[in-house]
């Protein structure tokens, strides 16, 4: 049971995180970022096998926090692991490609037509299965899309990604020279889905040639790979944040055992009561526990399940 002062700590820290995502929500909408001028602390969990990120967060004070974390414990936005062995899409199909010795023009071509493959198994019809729960047509999580989902610890609600995410995808996308003309968020997301995969196959193999040479490099100058962390008890894993899912991912593809992280948050298994969307009832306690492990044990929504049949069955059978 933890003391009232790790309590009184938790839920402040929690707040505090909530507020500053809040706030880089809505300054990213003018092209700014809340940051602090401190250097972060660094802290090696790979080197040190007693240190836990409870602890560190007691000792850092308000400084950002880097730390090195193994690539085996870490999480990529589609809940799968980061290892060496990791079906990721993106991490299977760079694995598949070296494998078969497929390089430049012809590594374009093969990745495009693999992420359109996946683009086209996994669609999944809303929120609630995007997350991997069974069908509830009674909770909010079915009647929004899959693109609108927000995590049970997310201070975000359902209503406000609805509106605000096809905003930021539109202007994201502009800056890549790829102009979406319609205003209504369902559009903008679906000509985005068919559209932009391009652009994310240029993305990994421009890093895939600067990683390669140059290594991983990160810092203020060129920012870094955030990360929120995930405690239950005394374990813990690593799932990325905002920034870096690209990076990471060929982080890990060119045999990165271990990766430094910026972290973003740290979400704890035993407040799942009061994480912001159970506490406005979007999530009940168990589902949203529910999410929380799938991350955890690096188990993705059961919508994979036709991409995990194809790339067993079709590339390395």
């Amino acid at each position: 049971m933890p003391s009232v002062s790790e309590q009184f700590f938790s839920v402040m820290f929690n707040f505090f995180v909530r507020l500053s995502i809040y706030l880089n929500t809505v300054l990213s909408l003018f092209g700014l970022k809340l940051i602090r001028n401190k250097d972060p602390l660094f802290y090696n969990l790979c080197e040190d096998k007693n240190l836990n990120p409870v602890s560190i967060l007691y000792s850092s004070g308000n400084q950002d926090i880097l730390l090195r974390v193994p690539m085996q414990l870490g999480r990529t936005h589609r809940w799968f692991d980061l290892s060496n062995a990791s079906l990721d899409p993106p991490l299977a199909a760079l694995k598949f490609a070296q494998k078969n010795q497929i390089h430049e023009r012809e590594l374009h071509i093969f990745l495009l037509k693999l992420f359109e493959t996946q683009r086209d198994l996994v669609n999944p019809l809303n929120a609630f299965s995007a997350v991997g729960l069974s069908e509830n047509k009674e909770s909010k999580l079915s009647k929004y899309p899959a693109w609108s989902l927000v995590l049970p610890w997310e201070s975000q609600d359902i209503e406000h990604k609805f509106d605000a995410f096809p905003v930021a995808v539109k202007q994201d996308r502009l800056k890549s020279g790829f102009k979406i003309d319609s205003d209504d968020p369902v559009e903008i997301m679906e000509q985005d889905r068919l559209n932009s995969i391009d652009s994310h196959v240029k993305q990994f193999t421009k890093l895939l040639d600067s990683i390669g040479k140059n290594g991983l490099l990160q810092g203020s100058k060129n920012g870094y790979i955030s990360a929120l962390i995930l405690i239950d008890g005394s374990h813990w894993r690593w799932i990325i944040g905002g920034e870096g899912n690209h990076r990471a991912i060929v982080a890990s593809f060119l045999g990165h055992n271990e990766i430094d992280v910026l972290v973003e948050g740290v979400i704890r298994k035993e407040d799942s009561k009061y994480w912001p969307n159970v506490c406005n009832g979007l999530y009940t306690v168990s589902e949203a526990e529910q999410v929380f492990e799938s991350i955890f044990d690096a188990k993705p929504s059961f919508i994979y399940k036709p991409w995990l049949d194809y790339f067993k069955n079709k590339l390395i059978s």
